[in-house]
């Protein structure tokens, strides 16, 4: 399926979407603000 990126300041928040979408089959990463989800994409250089 698809890779997708959470980010939020609330990890509850993330860690309830990120385990509803692995159920959906996801791949999922996760960061806790905009800096951390920079580092995280740009390996993948896909900004969406």
């Amino acid at each position: 399926m698809s890779r997708i990126l959470i980010t939020d300041d609330s990890s509850s928040q993330r860690i309830i979407l990120s385990v509803l979408l692995k159920n959906l089959g996801h791949e999922i990463k996760t960061a806790g603000n905009d800096q951390e989800a920079l580092e995280k994409l740009a390996p993948t250089r896909q900004i969406v």
